[in-house]
């Protein structure tokens, strides 16, 4: 799990995994309630001391947010992309 912050400005987007400090969003397309994002390369969640990119893309659907992601890692061999589905909720301001 992780938190994505998005601000007016994608320039300002980051996501935070838990315990660990917000990592910059590269926004590559924004368009009507589609959304390609990159971020990385980091230390992996998954496989500790492994550095991962990901790609996302996602579509807004009302609250929700939906789409897939590819992983790719480091110097991981033969395992080194990983593809997955994501989906999100709209957090309520507090």
């Amino acid at each position: 799990e992780y938190t994505m912050t998005a601000t007016a400005d994608p320039a300002g987007w980051t996501v935070t995994f838990p315990g660990r400090e917000p990592m910059p969003v590269k926004v590559e397309s924004l368009s009507n309630d589609s959304i390609v994002t990159v971020i990385g390369p980091y230390e992996s969640v998954l496989r500790e001391g492994v550095m991962v990119t990901t790609r996302s893309v996602s579509m807004l659907m009302g609250d929700r947010l939906a789409g897939t992601f590819t992983a790719h890692y480091q110097n991981a061999g033969a395992d080194s992309v990983l593809q997955g589905r994501s989906s999100g909720t709209r957090a309520t301001p507090e």
